[in-house]
């Protein structure tokens, strides 16, 4: 099914009023506990990274325009909002990256990870606000950018089936780079379990762990 232009509309116009209000309802790091105290967080949909380097590879396809049951609106508003959720918690000590993807990678514009500093959570959340549903799902791209970045965790959220082969070749290429270090990929099917069989795969091949969310 396709997204109607009037769903696309309700992702652009809803994702930055909940990102926005968001920014400035918050105390910029004191939104959680952990915030400030050296714990750090950046707990994304209930899984809490035990790491310190964090890159969230999220789906912003046409179909995470449908709308959703919740505060975000649509699917994409939904997982916004939990995006700035994450990154709000997270102390200066972490540091984060978002790439989202569609027929291609769209990685927030930036060279590296950033330092989980107030400032930077105001410019790349304010980012994240304006990034639109397009496209259909094409994650490989995006999954390679995040390894080359070198983080410790990366959550990989879709709603979408894509090809089987690439987690074949994303563990092939995890494998080379990180024989020394460990990296956990945790795998997120939001609003659909089309990719289930691929994100299980992927997430047990590199000591994540797999979650459905509705």
């Amino acid at each position: 099914p396709q997204a109607t232009q009037f769903e696309e509309a309700l992702t652009t116009k809803y994702g930055s009023e909940i990102v926005g209000a968001l920014l400035t309802s918050m105390a910029l790091g004191n939104e959680t506990g952990d915030s400030g105290t050296g714990s750090g967080n950046g707990k994304f949909f209930g899984i809490k990274p035990q790491s310190k380097r964090i890159v969230y590879v999220v789906d912003s396809s046409k179909s995470m325009n449908f709308p959703h049951d919740s505060e975000g609106k649509t699917r994409l508003g939904r997982v916004k909002l939990e995006l700035a959720r994450a990154i709000q918690s997270m102390d200066e000590s972490q540091q984060f990256f978002v790439i989202f993807f569609s027929d291609i990678a769209i990685p927030m514009p930036a060279s590296d990870l950033q330092p989980a500093t107030n400032q930077a959570k105001q410019k790349f959340l304010a980012w994240v606000a304006r990034v639109p549903g397009i496209g259909m799902t094409e994650p490989y791209q995006a999954l390679l950018l995040a390894l080359k970045l070198e983080p410790d965790t990366i959550y990989f959220l879709t709603d979408g089936e894509f090809d089987p082969v690439i987690v074949k070749s994303f563990n092939k290429v995890a494998a080379q780079k990180y024989r020394n270090h460990q990296i956990t990929v945790n795998g997120i099917c939001f609003g659909s379990l089309e990719g289930e069989q691929a994100m299980r795969e992927l997430a047990e091949n590199n000591s994540g762990t797999f979650t459905f969310i509705p």
